[in-house]
């Protein structure tokens, strides 16, 4: 017996089964990191009011919902300029209700952040689809990266290897792309 699973209009028969590597293995391969590189370009090259931008899927998880909720996440001004909230503001109502849907610790009570991981694996499986367009590889895939084992971003997101490298972002916080350690934090 099958087993499908229902998502939006196809179903979870519909789809190949895609094997995740580690971004170590996966930038062993120049084609991959090519497609990555031509994914991200291609959804950082969008008008935030598509959604397919990365700014709207960025809003899916985190937004400021207007100018006052701008001012109160205390967002950088490297952020802001990435995310364009003036352009997003502008989107129609029904997108709208979309946004800052992550299901973290954001919710008060004693269920909160209990769909954390069901709401990420959703939000991944779309996000990897717009990124499957975008790089124009239907085996297109995104490599999982352990950060436990290694706590350092990849050089391929952190080291600007050329001006076209649309993995590396120069408003991450400095000491991740100088190669400092993500490893635990303490509390």
């Amino acid at each position: 017996m099958a087993l499908a699973i229902a998502i939006g209009n196809r179903t979870a028969q519909s789809q190949p089964i895609r094997v995740r590597v580690s971004i170590s293995t996966f930038v062993k391969d120049s084609k991959n990191v090519d497609d990555l590189k031509r994914a991200f370009a291609g959804v950082r090259g969008r008008i935030a009011t598509d959604p397919m931008s990365a700014q709207f899927q960025s809003a899916v998880h985190q937004y400021p919902v207007d100018a006052q909720d701008l001012a109160r996440q205390s967002f950088s001004n490297d952020l802001m300029a990435f995310l364009k909230p003036e352009a997003l503001w502008a989107s129609p109502e029904s997108a709208k209700k979309n946004w800052f849907k992550c299901s973290h610790s954001f919710d008060d009570g004693p269920n909160a952040g209990v769909h954390f991981t069901s709401w990420h694996r959703a939000y991944l499986f779309y996000f990897e689809d717009i990124l499957r367009q975008e790089s124009k590889n239907p085996e297109f895939m995104l490599p999982y990266w352990d950060s436990v084992r290694e706590p350092i971003l990849p050089d391929i997101f952190r080291l600007p290897a050329d001006k076209d490298n649309s993995l590396y972002l120069p408003l991450r916080a400095l000491p991740v792309n100088q190669g400092r350690s993500i490893g635990p934090v303490a509390n």
